[in-house]
């Protein structure tokens, strides 16, 4: 029974932890009383009952043919265990034998006659493990011998690592400093905005950020990956904050401003922006500002609006909206006025606040993409990942060794996520060569297809129709392949008792075949 247990324990503790979001990345399994508590509602367990009945068996026998989940199980009782050594309860913070063996409900003795046969041998394949798989660890345990020998694992990988009430007090310096969720902040780009922390920490964490700062400025950029909202003050108080899960998109038609409210499937509110002088209010539901009375916007590189950010790249087209404010602006810059508001143009040597100084290494490069508010992309249409350098990368889990120039994405129907070690995942959607897929075309740019430019779609605003058929799908030696001219091809298809070859790789072509 006890095996059992474990499995279904390392394996929660695999889903939770070592995720695709985390390959690449350092990973810092946080198991507290919080952790076992939530795991126990999720398996319909007593805590109590579930720790008992993990010591009821004292003999879990390993070999190479065991489970990792049986493994990652061990690995979380072990730092279950570490992570109550802070609370004395009339042992040292010290003492961890006594901390195991207490959540067990075991004796010493069977303890030590455990971790003598089988403890080396849990934690070497846990490290062999996360290295096979792409899972950093910032503080291996060096094996010693003699006093601790076997207590040492926990110990070191527990002493550094910050507990989930240090990270939730420390999210509280998110939402001081106008953080929200989901963000694409890179780790550099938060700190430059948190700064060194200084209220609201446990005595724990304080120790912690103290003797190894960069050490937790990692687990901190990790915890905020995957920030939820969730934070405590410093009288324990747990509250959550608002997803800032809406995109807010800026317009002009004609002489008039639009600002569109939208979620991640389409347009919940619009607001004119003149005559409208309280924006405040008409965004608070929606929205959490970043910087007091200011939104910045970016130019959309494939339609003619802005989307709202929190930083502008040096060449980037942007536009801020001054709520409810005169301050923070040049009057040779307003755009428009709206009362008390404005919306004013930007340039990094005017505005350097508002720009970033890191360059990120990659950027996402042409595509048939067929929504405004989306990241769809038509399939064998999708964009080129354009890397300053080598570097691996992951899709949907799996990694691919990325080389500096255009690399091809292979993603087929569906959502799939690309991972670059150090920020946010991308979300992309690819959907099939189906015409009831495809957004009003008279809402939408027209496409060109570029083959000097690594054969990709590109926007065009000047041809005002699809231009250039001969989009080839690439193959693994870079090259691409196809039958007969593509001229050929197209008048083939035109005939309608000329049916498209199989594996035609040119979208343009198959489209024809839809619509017939």
């Amino acid at each position: 029974m006890t095996a059992r247990l474990l499995y279904n324990l390392g394996d929660y503790v695999r889903k939770y932890f070592f995720t695709d979001e985390k390959k690449g990345e350092y990973v810092y399994p946080i198991i507290d009383s919080s952790f076992i508590n939530q795991y126990c509602h999720y398996a319909g367990l007593e805590k109590s009952n579930f720790l008992l009945s993990l010591g009821h068996d004292k003999a879990v026998f390993l070999t190479d043919d065991s489970p990792i989940e049986v493994v990652l199980g061990i690995i979380a009782i072990q730092l279950y265990a570490a992570s109550k050594m802070e609370n004395a309860d009339g042992f040292t913070a010290a003492n961890y034998r006594q901390r195991i063996c207490e959540c067990l409900g075991i004796d010493t003795s069977d303890w030590q006659n455990w971790v003598k046969d089988n403890q080396d041998y849990v934690w070497s394949r846990y490290y062999a493990w996360c290295e096979d798989e792409s899972f950093l660890i910032d503080n291996p345990c060096r094996s010693r011998e003699g006093k601790d020998r076997y207590v040492q694992y926990p110990k070191v990988h527990s002493a550094q690592v910050l507990n989930r009430e240090d990270l939730k007090r420390f999210a509280a310096e998110f939402i001081a400093k106008g953080i929200v969720p989901n963000e694409d902040l890179s780790q550099d780009e938060l700190w430059n905005i948190l700064g060194f922390p200084s209220n609201n920490l446990t005595n724990r964490a304080r120790r912690i950020i103290e003797s190894s700062w960069g050490s937790a400025k990692k687990q901190i950029f990790q915890y905020y990956l995957s920030w939820d909202g969730e934070y405590s003050d410093a009288r324990k108080a747990t509250k959550r904050a608002e997803k800032s899960s809406c995109i807010l998109r800026l317009s002009q038609e004609e002489d008039e401003w639009i600002l569109d409210i939208c979620n991640e499937i389409q347009r919940v509110k619009q607001i004119p922006l003149f005559p409208l002088t309280n924006i405040l209010n008409e965004l608070k539901p929606y929205y959490t500002f970043k910087r007091p009375n200011t939104i910045l916007f970016e130019k959309d590189p494939l339609y003619e609006d802005y989307t709202e950010t929190r930083y502008l790249n040096e060449n980037d087209e942007g536009i801020a909206l001054f709520v409810n404010t005169s301050k923070g602006f040049h009057e040779q810059d307003v755009i428009q006025r709206f009362g008390m508001n404005a919306l004013v143009k930007l340039n990094p040597k005017r505005y350097p606040q508002f720009y970033t100084t890191e360059k990120r290494p990659y950027r996402l490069y042409g595509g048939l993409r067929i929504s405004r508010d989306m990241p769809n992309y038509l399939l064998d249409a999708p964009p080129i990942l354009d890397l300053d350098k080598d570097l691996r990368f992951y899709i949907d889990d799996k990694p691919y060794q990325g080389l500096s120039g255009y690399n091809r994405l292979p993603l087929g129907i569906g959502v799939h996520k690309i991972k670059i070690p150090g920020y946010k995942s991308i979300g992309i959607h690819i959907v099939d060569h189906d015409i009831k897929d495809f957004a009003p075309w008279n809402d939408n740019p027209r496409w060109l297809v570029d083959n000097k430019k690594a054969r990709v779609w590109d926007v065009d605003f000047q041809q005002g129709q699809i231009v250039g058929l001969d989009y080839h799908a690439y193959s693994s030696n870079g090259t691409a392949s196809s039958t007969g001219s593509v001229l050929y091809r197209w008048c083939k298809a035109q005939q309608s008792n000329k049916a498209i070859q199989t594996g035609e790789p040119n979208v343009a072509i198959r489209m024809l075949n839809i619509q017939k």
